[in-house]
């Protein structure tokens, strides 16, 4: 019978006698001895390994283990006096007979433990003992020990502080080396001393409440919240007149005052320095507007009110023919004046409005600054664009893409007396647009969604689809003409300002999230000819208090109305009728509908 073998001696007898028909022979009398792992006490298995004299080879991995022992290599001998070996070591030739058998024996060295214990030294609570090994740090746990008007410090080996500190949660390491020590922390306490901060407004108004401050503890002033008129808030200060310590708005400090004692901190003031605008409609209507400024304080500029027939409000100006500094409507403006009691007038600015046209739209747009507001009219007929699938979007596109790199400008676009146009799309991300004026005629209304200044569209009553209008922030209210039976998807997705929609009557489909987030929409009437409301569709509509679901509903998706502050809805019909429609398993976010004869649980 022959003998087993490691395959590299098969391998390298092979690679020396390749051509030699006495492989198998000399394969066959290579001498093998056998090394026999012993756990000596421990748990576990370590398979027998054979190896090959004259070849050098690494001892198998220790598996075994031992409760509270460790493992350190292994020996010839039980008891650790004869040779030893590291774990895996790579040796050769640990005996030189073959058929030889080799015992290594697993050596263990005992665990040396030591436990510490928690003393409260005054305290209250439970903390469990902790128990260490030597030579292994190891983190402290953190105090759960309180004592009131007390502050934990940390841990000390003395109770009276004297010994040795430690921090809490601190990692330490040998704090005893004797094997099944007692090591007792006592916690260490900082009583809590208070003094109080009173404040006073010095002129102001207002009231402020009193502040306990701890003794030796860095803590942040109240702020303030006193008031004066023309005045602004300067700082803190120990005197009334100022002539005493000063502190900052909210400033850490520390020890004001001596222990159990109080202060009072005296509101400081600065006179603001005024000056006037007066708005003037600039041959426009409207009365002056008058708005007070405070030097070195930003501040929108009142928007403008005023009209004039047939032109368009373009911007303020210091001089009535445009010719001194302009401001932006609404614009914050800071210091323009710096003299007290200066007034300065702002004279409206009017514009016809500037014409694009297919032949200049590009160049005019272009010539354009972002530091304004305009009215873009476009006048004629808008050209088949034959790159975006001959569609007149391909070039309402690139309108919208020259107005939208006018941001941060203000842009009403006129396309009241655009021709060749039966669908308007292309919109999409134009941020400068506050105002779409439609032209009469057209059927379809693509895509203005992230137009997030938009605030004002208006639908021809020929429009008969509209696509998304998706993150108009700024859109208040939109009536859909009779035309629109359908709301797709998203329409009106995160329109957040939108307060009011007028539905049109042969509404037959609400898509899933069309107006999902509309936190501000109120409540809505849902047409007669409802038919089908899509999942999330009115999620996260928080004002809603009340809906009513026509008759002819036949489906209601998941969620439709989850997110909203419905306890219940109503419906025009009977139980029974109600019974029939097709209700999402996964709840439609209300709990109750009240039909024309009872009430049904959802």
């Amino acid at each position: 019978m022959k003998r087993k073998f490691p395959l590299f001696v098969f391998l390298a007898l092979l690679s020396l006698t390749a051509c030699s028909s006495d492989v198998e022979d000399l394969v066959t009398f290579t001498p093998v001895y056998t090394v026999v792992f012993d756990p000596n006490g421990g748990n576990g298995s370590v398979r027998t390994q054979s190896f090959a004299i004259g070849f050098e080879q690494n001892l198998l991995r220790n598996s075994y283990y031992r409760e509270n022992y460790s493992f350190t290599g292994w020996n010839t001998s039980s008891t650790g006096y004869g040779k030893s070996y590291d774990d895996g070591m790579t040796v050769k030739d640990l005996a030189n007979k073959n058929g030889d058998v080799v015992i290594l024996y697993a050596q263990w060295q005992a665990a040396v433990t030591y436990t510490v214990v928690f003393d409260a030294n005054g305290g209250t609570g439970t903390m469990e003992s902790q128990t260490f090994t030597v030579g292994t740090a190891r983190h402290l746990p953190y105090n759960t020990y309180r004592k009131e008007n007390f502050s934990f410090v940390g841990w000390n080996t003395s109770a009276d502080g004297s010994g040795i500190m430690f921090s809490d949660g601190m990692t330490v390491n040998n704090l005893s080396t004797e094997n099944e020590a007692t090591v007792t922390l006592y916690a260490q306490w900082k009583p809590y001393v208070t003094y109080t901060v009173n404040f006073d407004a010095n002129g102001g108004t207002g009231t402020m409440s009193r502040q306990t401050l701890y003794l030796d503890t860095a803590q942040s002033l109240s702020a303030n919240t006193f008031t004066r008129a023309y005045h602004r808030f300067a700082r803190w200060n120990t005197q009334a007149d100022g002539s005493g310590t000063a502190y900052a708005d909210k400033e850490s400090v520390t020890n004001l005052t001596t222990r159990y004692g109080s202060i009072t901190l005296y509101a400081q003031w600065e006179p603001l320095v005024h000056y006037t605008v007066i708005f003037t409609a600039n041959g426009g209507t409207g009365d002056d507007v008058r708005q007070e400024f405070v030097i070195d304080v930003a501040q929108a500029l009142t928007a403008n009110t005023f009209t004039k027939n047939g032109q368009s409000f373009l911007k303020w100006n210091t001089e009535a023919d445009g010719s001194g500094t302009s401001y932006a409507d609404g614009e914050s403006v800071r210091n323009i004046s710096t003299t007290d009691g200066e007034v300065i007038t702002l004279y409206a600015q009017w514009v016809d409005g500037i014409v694009i046209t297919s032949e200049n739209y590009e160049t005019v747009l272009k010539g354009l600054s972002g530091e304004d507001t305009y009215v873009i009219r476009y006048v004629g007929s808008v050209p088949t664009d034959f790159s975006w699938s001959s569609s007149v979007s391909g070039t309402l596109s690139k309108i919208s893409g020259l107005i939208d790199d006018l941001y941060p400008a203000k842009v009403t676009l006129d396309l009241s007396e655009a021709t060749n146009v039966m669908n308007v799309s292309g919109f999409d991300n134009c941020r400068p647009l506050i105002k779409v004026l439609l032209p009469d005629g057209i059927t379809g209304v693509g895509s203005f969604s992230g137009c997030v200044n938009l605030r004002d569209i208006t639908l021809p009553d020929t429009v008969k689809s509209i696509r998304s209008f998706e993150n108009c922030k700024s859109l208040v209210t939109i009536t859909l003409p009779d035309g629109v039976t359908d709301i797709p998807y998203d329409a009106f997705r995160n329109c957040t300002s939108l307060v009011s929609i007028k539905l049109s009557d042969n509404i037959k489909t609400i898509g899933s999230r069309a107006f999902y987030g509309c936190a501000n929409l109120e409540n809505i009437t849902l047409p007669k000819k409802l038919q089908s409301i899509g999942s999330y569709a009115f999620y996260g509509c928080t004002k809603f208090t009340s809906i009513t679901f026509p008759i002819g509903v036949s489906n209601i998706d998941s969620s439709a109305f989850s997110g909203t502050s419905l306890s219940h809805a109503t419906y025009e019909g009977t139980i029974a009728q109600w019974n029939v429609i097709v209700i999402s398993e996964h709840g439609i976010g209300i709990k109750k509908v009240i039909c024309t004869d009872g009430e049904v649980t959802l």
